[in-house]
């Protein structure tokens, strides 16, 4: 009797708590802020210690004002264990967007300009509080930040730095670039680089850009899905809480 109220209870609780505290409200930086009048919205994950994604980095801001407000691209950070000082480097960007939002795309430039001085080669015989400096150093001229006030304060962003990861893991990202449109997951290869002509044509056919009978061969596997908003994450089985609630009570009538 214990075992069955316990999984009814179990049951009960997936009803009233969220799947992930992390998915409400959806982090990120949106390049044209957030807007219910966008149709579209592409979320991408970057790590500002990586090649591929600088280059999609600088097609996103291309692609931002291709489609203008019809188009939301929200960025999201996803620091890579295997690129040593991602993690720093993030930081500094929330720092960043704390204490001067308005530099943070100055900021990623910025990076993304130094990527070298940051690669796992360059930093090999470097300590943390050297790679915080360089960085300090950097990142004032395009922040304000002051160099002294940036290495105080990057370290109180360790948590928002974590959690970023944390969501982005929860979302399936495995590794960056990684897409999703309209909370569908792309399932793009994050090497293979997708250009601004393959934005335009994916998201043009979407958006009445081009007229499907004159793009009939270059339809987008998932697009369709896409395009009818899909909840951020997908749909699971913890996101059907009657699905749970009647499961807890035919276990319920078989332990009785």
């Amino acid at each position: 009797m214990t075992l069955a109220f316990d999984l009814l209870m179990a049951c009960l609780l997936v009803m009233v708590l969220p799947t992930s505290s992390l998915l409400h409200p959806q982090p990120g930086i949106s390049l044209r802020g957030h807007s219910q009048s966008h149709p579209l919205c592409l979320e991408v994950f970057l790590d500002l210690n990586c090649e591929y994604s600088k280059k999609s980095w600088m097609t996103m801001m291309d692609l931002s004002v291709v489609f203008g407000e019809r188009l939301e691209i929200v960025i999201q950070q996803f620091p890579q264990p295997y690129h040593t000082f991602a993690f720093i480097l993030t930081q500094g960007y929330f720092l960043v967007h704390k204490e001067a939002p308005e530099a943070i795309l100055n900021y990623t430039d910025l990076v993304y300009d130094h990527l070298a001085s940051f690669n796992n080669e360059n930093t090999f015989n470097l300590t943390t509080k050297e790679v915080i400096e360089i960085l300090a150093d950097l990142q004032f001229e395009a922040t304000g930040i002051n160099q002294t006030t940036f290495e105080r304060k990057i370290h109180e962003h360790h948590v928002a730095t974590s959690k970023i990861w944390q969501y982005a893991a929860d979302k399936g990202v495995a590794g960056t670039p990684w897409y999703y449109l309209n909370g569908y997951d792309l399932h793009m290869n994050p090497k293979e680089h997708l250009g601004l002509e393959y934005w335009k044509q994916r998201l043009g056919r979407l958006l009445g850009d081009i007229p499907a009978e004159e793009d009939a061969e270059n339809t987008f596997a998932g697009d369709d899905l896409a395009y009818k908003e899909v909840p951020s994450g997908g749909p699971a089985l913890t996101q059907s809480p009657f699905l749970f609630t009647f499961t807890g009570f035919f276990l319920l009538g078989l332990l009785i």
